[in-house]
C-alpha cells in the first residue's frame, strides 16, 4: 500500500475496496480464461442466477444480484454477444422477455458453479487467515452506509 494513503487510513476505504475487487476480478479472469470460459468475471452472478432460475427478467436478475437495471442489461447484452444467453418471449407477460441461458451458457454455468464453490472455500481460508468474515463485514458496512449516509454522518 502507498505510504501516502496509509496516512489517511479508513478515509480511503472505497479506494481499497475497489482495488481489492479489481485484483480479484483480474485473478479470477485469468483462471477463467485458462479454463476456456467466456463469461466475464463480473457476470458470473448473473449466469449462476439464470441457471438456478431457468430464466428471468432483467428486473428479477438486477434485484437478485443487487445491481442496477442498467448495469444488468449491459451485462446481459454482453452475454448475448458471447452466445451464453438469449431473450425469449415471456409466456406470462407478452410485454416482457425473459433471459435464458443458451446450451453453451448452461454448460458454462455448471462449471462456474463448481468453480465458485472452490472460491468460497478459498475465501473461508482467507477469512480465517485475516481473522474476519470479510464478506459479512462488507455487507454490514454497506447496509450501515445506506441507513446512515456519509453526508448524514458529517452533519
Amino acid at each position: 500500500m502507498d505510504f501516502f494513503l496509509q496516512n489517511w487510513g479508513a478515509g480511503f476505504v472505497a479506494y481499497y475496496a475497489t482495488r481489492f475487487a479489481d485484483t480479484l476480478a483480474k485473478q479470477g479472469e485469468e483462471i477463467m480464461r485458462e479454463k476456456g470460459w467466456k463469461t466475464p468475471p463480473l457476470s458470473v452472478s448473473t449466469v449462476l442466477y439464470l441457471h438456478a432460475q431457468n430464466g428471468a427478467s432483467v428486473t428479477d436478475i438486477s434485484n437478485a444480484v443487487g445491481s442496477s437495471h442498467q448495469l444488468t442489461a449491459q451485462r446481459i447484452k454482453e452475454l448475448e454477444k458471447l452466445n451464453l444467453a438469449k431473450r425469449v418471449p415471456n409466456k406470462n407477460d407478452k410485454r416482457s422477455r425473459l433471459i435464458m441461458l443458451t446450451p453453451i451458457g448452461q454448460e458454462e454455468a455448471e462449471e462456474l458453479g463448481k468453480f465458485m464453490q472452490e472460491v468460497q472455500q478459498i475465501f473461508s481460508q482467507l477469512e480465517t487467515e485475516i481473522g474476519c468474515n470479510l464478506s459479512e463485514k462488507i455487507i454490514e458496512a454497506e447496509r450501515c452506509m445506506q441507513r446512515n449516509t456519509l453526508k448524514d454522518r458529517m452533519l
